[in-house]
């Protein structure tokens, strides 16, 4: 999609699968949230950084900025 919340980091995609990084994450709004961007969408896999995961992507954002 041309325009990712900004809550998204890390997008990358390989074939039919996207993975972001998710900062604002909500299980009640995630589903809607990606039907909302990329409609038809049939899978989404969830699964928790470890904190050293969370910290490099936050610090790689910062210094990017």
């Amino acid at each position: 999609p041309a325009q990712l919340p900004p809550g998204w980091m890390q997008v990358s995609a390989d074939g039919n699968v996207l993975s972001f990084i998710h900062t604002r994450f909500s299980a009640d709004s995630l589903a809607a949230q990606i039907d909302s961007i990329l409609p038809g969408v049939t899978h989404v896999d969830v699964q928790p950084l470890p904190l050293r995961a969370i910290f490099t992507t936050l610090a790689r954002a910062a210094r990017e900025r």
